[in-house]
């Protein structure tokens, strides 16, 4: 069976990384790019910096349960500096150097092609000079002192495209692939290899049937891939699709290949005997056999209002509704609380908020030039709203004030983002904590 909903389930529970750390990486990220792009050493030769790697292509996964730290690729675009030209390397010294300050001082690193900031048990970030040279873009081999050619702009769009003609699925299959590897650990495969591999095996013309829906998708690109890999018993050759001299097959030896392909085809049996099976609750047992004990079981799905209240499969992420983030800019964002009576109060200066209160949400300070779109979104969490099928999550368009009232105990939030050009520019959020006392 497809068991559509346990899939969600799933993904949410144990495949996605939590919304939350993914918002703290971009507010770091955005102080990271102001700070740089406002240095002595930069200002001048700064172009743009923006995210590149499972980061921009939204494939990033929780870690591991012995491994809480995950990793964010950033592209550094700089001017030319005619002085480093003979001595490429200078680019990752400069960068390493402008972290010399007391809050980065002790959190930096240096490495082969980038800097690293460590937010020790959390995240860390590793920042990547991109040079344009003779129209051609470059990153630095530190170690070897020298420009190495790339192309990351024109693979994100690959990838986009690939992942809109799978009805915006291929990036939950990389995801779940990247579960297999990460958790069960019985494969190896660089991502952007897996990326790739995958992304080959949708095709122009497919009908929108084989890609329906999440177990659908799963189910469909691994089975291309192992008739792929069953059909290359030798590593075939697989080459960057926007760069053809780049060969993603340099880091893999044949024994990893051969391991690969044979995992690949007792899950891909496994995966068939799940979606075939008519029966429920035999098919639940063979998608566990497939994921783990971390797929949800039927008594688990039973228990699922009891287990994660506040999950909806109703919820939207502004990630997968812009381009692009670059938190460039700021908005601030106050909640007023209104009772027929009494004057009105900031949220922040109540102790404990009570039912049937009136909010209002507005905008009271921005630096984003105009024109842009203002967009909200609010999510109910708690057993009451979970009762009242009123959870939420959705973001839609709407101005610089926002009214609510105050109906569910529960610990709920609400966002603003900004956007410009299809870009998160900036965004606020403020957590709204009704009959709970403040921590």
């Amino acid at each position: 069976m497809q068991l559509v909903k346990y899939f969600n389930q799933f993904m949410k529970d144990e495949v996605n990384l939590n919304q939350s750390r993914i918002n703290t990486l971009d507010k770091k990220v955005a102080t990271l790019k102001n700070f740089i792009k406002n240095s002595d050493t930069f200002k001048d030769i700064y172009i743009d910096m923006f995210s590149q790697g499972s980061y921009r292509h939204k494939t990033i996964i929780k870690p591991p349960k012995n491994n809480k730290e995950f990793d964010a690729d950033i592209l550094l675009y700089l001017d030319l500096v005619d002085e480093w030209e003979k001595n490429p390397k200078e680019y990752i010294n400069a960068l390493y150097e402008i972290f010399n300050v007391d809050r980065y001082r002790n959190i930096r690193e240096k490495n082969t092609r980038c800097v690293t900031i460590n937010y020790k048990g959390d995240f860390h970030i590793d920042i990547v000079p991109l040079i344009k040279r003779n129209g051609e873009y470059y990153i630095i081999n530190r170690k070897d002192n020298k420009f190495e050619k790339t192309n990351p702009i024109e693979y994100t769009k690959w990838l986009e495209d690939k992942n809109r003609k799978s009805n915006y699925q291929l990036r939950k299959v990389i995801r779940l692939f990247k579960y297999l590897r990460d958790i069960k650990q019985n494969f190896t495969i660089k991502s952007i290899l897996l990326n790739t591999m995958l992304a080959n095996h949708i095709y122009e013309g497919d009908s929108e049937d084989v890609f329906k829906d999440l177990p659908t998708t799963f189910k469909t690109l691994i089975n291309r891939l192992n008739n792929f890999l069953q059909t290359n018993h030798y590593m075939p050759h697989i080459y960057n699709p926007t760069m053809p001299k780049e060969y993603f097959m340099r880091n893999w030896t044949q024994e990893q290949y051969s391991n690969f392909r044979n995992k690949i085809k007792m899950y891909n049996d496994k995966v068939n005997e799940a979606y075939n099976e008519k029966d429920r609750d035999k098919s639940i047992k063979k998608w566990r056999e497939v994921f783990g004990d971390r797929f949800p079981s039927v008594v688990r799905s039973e228990k699922l209002m009891e287990t994660d209240e506040n999950y909806t499969p109703y919820e939207e992420y502004i990630a997968d509704k812009v381009q692009k983030i670059s938190l460039d800019y700021q908005v601030k964002i106050e909640c007023i609380v209104k009772q027929d009576g009494f004057r009105p109060m900031l949220l922040e200066y109540i102790p404990i908020l009570k039912k049937k209160k009136s909010l209002e949400f507005k905008i009271t300070k921005i630096n984003v030039p105009e024109p842009y779109k203002i967009y909200w979104k609010v999510k109910n969490e708690g057993e009451e709203a979970r009762r009242a099928n009123d959870l939420r999550g959705r973001i839609f368009l709407g101005g610089k004030t926002h009214r609510e009232s105050t109906k569910y105990k529960g610990s709920h939030f609400v966002e603003c983002y900004i956007v410009k050009n299809n870009i998160l520019v900036a965004m606020d959020r403020i957590d709204v904590p009704i009959e709970i006392k403040k921590k």
